[in-house]
């Protein structure tokens, strides 16, 4: 999950190489991308994450779990328990 939200701030932002601990203002990104980037994410993982909890803490790793959050929310216990399997598989393994 963070790989693909990596990708899309890549995407959004025009530059490569995100870790996930990067902050996207740091990184150039406004209003309007981030506006982009919650069209992205409602696109890929279908999930509607607050805008204003993004800006608290504009990461990878914490925009994943605001989509894990919000698809918790959503899905029943055993989509979630896969869901947060190939969080953990992802998040063990460094970006490339």
């Amino acid at each position: 999950m963070e790989e693909t939200i990596a990708e899309i701030w890549q995407r959004v932002l025009g530059i490569g190489n995100i870790g996930i601990n990067d902050d996207f203002l740091e990184l150039g990104g406004d209003s309007l991308a981030a506006l982009q980037l919650m069209s992205r994410l409602r696109e890929t993982f279908d999930v509607e994450p607050p805008l204003a909890r993004f800006f608290e803490s504009p990461t990878i790793a914490s925009v994943a779990l605001l989509v894990v959050q919000q698809l918790a929310e959503s899905t029943d216990s055993s989509a979630l328990s896969e869901i947060l399997r190939e969080v953990e598989r992802s998040s063990s393994q460094p970006l490339a």
